[in-house]
């Protein structure tokens, strides 16, 4: 008994050991930024078009240890084309290298291949986008109106930076076309106006911007500024589209989907976060591709989706039963491969799961291609690290956070106990974990799968395994690969 106790106490010290190696290896890497200045101007034309001319500089600070490689930028709409692009640093200008992409109905520009941005210097990148489908009627009563009083509005956010400060922001909305300020209902009183070459300009100039703060704009205007061939989008559904969204919903389960697009193509326009990249880890996953990352068991990782679904009520508790429900809300990509996998009870389907989780995981691996697995995993250790998270913050992250401190979520001995276990706000999906949602085999069949993409994945959902694999597959795929 004393040799098994001793072996024990030495797997606990050589598991301490590891854990603070790995996250340690967190404070070799840094990557702090600032935004000199940011500029937008955009001209309203008459065909109902909108050009984005954006300027900004990024500069990287003296305290980052790593280089900045590659920009993202948000666009409002999917139809948003990029035309051109320019990069300077250090006087010597060049063509970055970009491509438009879609990231669960987010909508980017990437820039990559520039001279990086070394700590100390400042980088500069112009642009010009052609954005269709920003012009809205004002609401449904328009219609009825006769043309001369019908009113059309449009909405715009400047892009936020994730973790930087913008001290300098100027946004600029030009109308070429003949309008009076008085025919105008701005929402966000413009800093200065006047009149060039005719048209109405309007100015909007800002300091100090907070990282992820959203400065709305919007203006109501005469529907008779566009031209007569011009089709505002609408907010509402018809009631063509009512009747057979409900239709739909009452005989088949497919009606979600459906309602699903609708509201998705047709919400009012947001522009997504701006952001840089440094070379090393990469820093934006949600809850559940953090879980994936550390290839956690897949009934856990369910479990993790089904808690986001629960807060989305398109998953509810009933009867001590899962049930699935009709929503508004739009879905994460892993949200509808799930639910592609499970029948009205929530109950799995094995064939379609194998299949869509084995689709999870590629598409997965594609997000973080280029990516060090060692310093995306220091990162996020690090943030698991931090002091509790609160009822206001998602609440995955607690529940994964507790998974991968005490390994397993055991059910409390009585209710006095449930209180201390865990904090109250995530009572309500406790009963989740004390269920099985995978079972065992299919988990080894997720397994084989997991590792058929990430080459060299060893683990079936511990915290060592999933880590090592995804750095493999990184460092790969990386360049510079990891150190």
């Amino acid at each position: 008994m004393k040799g098994v106790i001793e072996l024990h106490k030495l797997k606990v010290t050589l598991t301490t050991i590891l854990l603070l190696l790995i996250i340690s290896t967190g404070t070799f890497a840094s990557f702090y930024y600032e935004i000199p200045y940011q500029k937008e101007f955009l001209t309203v034309d008459e065909d109902g078009t909108i050009l984005l001319h954006k300027e900004f500089a990024f500069h990287v600070l003296p305290s980052s240890t790593e280089d900045g490689t590659e920009v993202w930028v948000g666009l409002p709409t999917d139809g948003t084309r990029v035309s051109e692009a320019s990069y300077s640093l250090n006087g010597q200008s060049s063509t970055p290298t970009y491509d438009v992409e879609d990231d669960n109905d987010q909508y980017f520009v990437s820039f990559t291949r520039f001279p990086a941005i070394k700590p100390g210097q400042t980088g500069e990148f112009t642009f010009t986008a052609k954005i269709p489908d920003l012009v809205y009627w004002l609401d449904k009563k328009q219609l009825d109106k006769a043309p001369e009083d019908q009113l059309v509005s449009i909405s715009y956010i400047p892009a936020w930076w994730e973790k930087g400060t913008v001290k300098n922001l100027e946004l600029t909305m030009n109308l070429p076309q003949r309008i009076n300020l008085e025919e105008l209902t701005i929402t966000n009183n413009p800093t200065s106006t006047q009149i060039v070459n005719g048209g109405l300009q309007l100015v909007w100039k800002y300091s100090n911007v907070n990282p992820n703060e959203k400065l709305h704009h919007a203006i109501t205007l005469p529907r008779d500024y566009f031209a007569a061939n011009f089709t505002p989008k609408q907010t509402w559904m018809s009631t063509s589209t009512i009747i057979l969204i409900t239709v739909f919903i009452l005989v088949i389960v497919l009606g979600i989907t459906i309602l699903i697009v609708y509201s998705v193509k047709n919400r009012r326009y947001q522009t997504p976060i701006m952001y840089m990249k440094g070379d090393k880890a990469y820093t934006s996953f949600d809850p559940i591709e953090t879980a994936l990352f550390y290839n956690l068991s897949t009934d856990f990782i369910s479990k993790l989706i089904i808690v986001g679904l629960m807060e989305k009520r398109v998953v509810q508790f009933k009867d001590n039963r899962l049930q699935r429900s009709a929503t508004l809300e739009s879905l994460n990509w892993y949200e509808e491969l799930f639910l592609d996998s499970v029948d009205q009870n929530v109950e799995i389907i094995p064939e379609k799961w194998k299949k869509n989780f084995s689709e999870m995981v590629s598409h997965f691996y594609e997000k973080i291609k280029g990516y060090c697995g060692q310093q995306t995993m220091s990162y996020y250790n690090n943030l698991l690290k931090k002091e509790d998270f609160s009822e206001n913050e998602d609440p995955r992250w607690a529940i994964l956070q507790e998974q991968l401190a005490k390994g397993t979520f055991e059910k409390p001995d009585n209710k006095e106990r449930i209180s201390s276990y865990t904090p109250a706000y995530l009572n309500a999906y406790m009963p989740l974990f004390y269920m099985t949602v995978i079972n065992s085999s299919l988990a080894q069949e997720n397994h084989k799968q997991y590792s058929h993409v990430f080459p060299g994945a060893t683990g079936g959902g511990g915290n060592s395994g999933p880590g090592c694999a995804c750095a493999c597959a990184c460092a790969c795929a990386s360049s510079g690969g990891c150190t």
